[in-house]
């Protein structure tokens, strides 16, 4: 086994036990419980923006541009402006915090937080997430990839629900991190595709990987307790 099919078993495993003990799966319209926050964004009390972690790979110039104040009035005065424009930073700005406001709910993934996909597929893949209704939501891409307006990032707004959904298209194998935030809850939250190539894709799923995986790590457990 190869070291990059090695990695690709144990994602495998971990993978399968983590959609086993969740409540998403992805197309059936279950919802999941609140998946863990980026852990290095730190919310200020009154502030419009948290700070803005340096991704690994910075996409397009404009990445680290603060955005404009959010102003759920002038938003609604004029949403085909302020939808039309894709402003990366948009998923980790904060409202302020009002007096006597109720804690702010964190914004759900209503799909599994990690998928394999195939690379460079014409056929996108679905990220939904649950906010505070009538509210924007911004996704933003952490490394390559695209969604419906060909950029690294999109506003929409929540229906009535809370509910916001995009389609994203990743390109050649690898990681793609989309961060998924909205001004009036806590997050970003984020969810990781690996794309792989059909053929990898294809042995996975037939659970080739899960089947070899356990009997090779048993083998190479005996190996280094012979070896001292």
């Amino acid at each position: 086994m190869t070291p990059r099919v090695s990695m690709i078993a144990r994602r495998a495993v971990a993978c399968t036990l983590l959609l086993a003990t969740s409540a998403a799966v992805c197309g059936t319209g279950q919802r999941s419980r609140p998946v863990s926050v980026t852990a290095t964004i730190a919310e200020k009390a009154g502030s419009t923006q948290s700070a803005l972690p340096k991704p690994d790979k910075p996409s397009g110039p404009s990445f680290y541009d603060a955005p404009d104040a959010y102003d759920p009035a002038a938003i609604q005065a004029n949403p085909a402006a302020y939808y039309a424009r894709s402003v990366p930073s948009r998923v980790w700005q904060r409202a302020p915090t009002r007096a006597g406001e109720p804690a702010r709910e964190h914004i759900l993934l209503l799909v599994p937080p990690f998928r394999f996909v195939e690379d460079n597929s014409p056929r996108p893949v679905p990220i939904a997430v649950r906010a505070k209704p009538g509210r924007p939501v911004t996704f933003t891409a952490l490394d390559t990839g695209r969604f419906a307006n060909g950029k690294i990032s999109v506003t929409v707004p929540a229906d009535q629900d809370g509910y916001a959904k995009v389609d994203f298209w990743v390109g050649d194998a690898g990681d793609f991190r989309v961060l998924a935030g909205s001004p009036e809850n806590k997050g970003p939250a984020e969810f990781t595709m690996q794309a792989l190539p059909r053929d990898e894709l294809q042995a996975l799923e037939s659970g080739k990987y899960a089947k070899e995986y356990p009997a090779k790590a048993d083998s190479t457990h005996k190996a280094m307790k012979a070896a001292h």
